[in-house]
């Protein structure tokens, strides 16, 4: 069986990539609106 020490352990894991999964989508659609405004831009300009 799991020690609690281990169940903890694997709890700050799983907050620590939950967290770094946020950031990154974070960034991923930060990066997808930047994209879209230069798009916008273009066709506005064309």
């Amino acid at each position: 069986s799991e020690t609690p020490t281990k169940k903890k352990l694997q709890e700050q894991i799983d907050v620590q990539m939950a967290r770094q999964l946020e950031e990154e989508m974070a960034r991923d659609s930060q990066r997808m609106n930047e994209q879209i405004a230069r798009d916008a831009e273009i066709a506005r300009i064309q």
